[in-house]
């Protein structure tokens, strides 16, 4: 009956990994320029996809190679060893994103001209269906000047990058 358990286990495990490789593999292949015309929420849940597959496989691969080189390690000693290093992982890689992010900072933009020859900065999605832009290029919570457009609206103008 343990054998059954472990391997039904087994089979969740590897199922999920595989699912998010594939999720992961899709994501990775969109452009700047696609993930500008997501949601905060998308582009988080995107961001905690990518992390949660590396650690995942990390922890698995660390795990693993904790159980073949220790002597006959009881079941909840596994699990436990795996926890302890997915949750050191997971504050690892949450710090260094944080870090990697104040100090390598974007610096493309991308732009359009409207029908009064103005050039608009694209800076985010509102909603599935509106986009924030400005004639400013620098755009924060507290800036004043911008506009909420229809996306379909971007969809006929020539979109550059600066």
């Amino acid at each position: 009956m343990e054998l059954i358990i472990q391997s039904g286990g087994a089979i969740v495990v590897i199922g999920m990994i595989i699912k998010l490789i594939i999720t992961v593999i899709s994501v990775t292949k969109l452009t700047r320029f696609e993930r500008i015309f997501m949601t905060e929420y998308k582009k988080i849940t995107i961001f905690l996809t990518e992390v949660i597959t590396a650690i995942l496989i990390i922890s698995t691969s660390v795990t693993l190679i904790y159980s073949v080189t220790e002597d006959n390690p009881r079941l909840e000693q596994i699990a436990a060893f795996f926890l302890v290093v997915f949750i050191v992982l997971s504050v690892c890689l949450t710090v260094m994103y944080k870090l990697i992010t104040i100090f390598v900072k974007q610096s493309f933009r991308f732009f359009f001209i409207d029908e009064n020859e103005t050039k608009l900065y694209i800076h985010k999605m509102l909603t599935e269906t509106e986009v924030i832009v400005s004639e400013d290029s620098n755009y924060n919570d507290h800036s004043k000047n911008f506009r909420i457009i229809k996306r379909e609206d971007i969809y006929r103008k020539n979109i550059e990058q600066e």
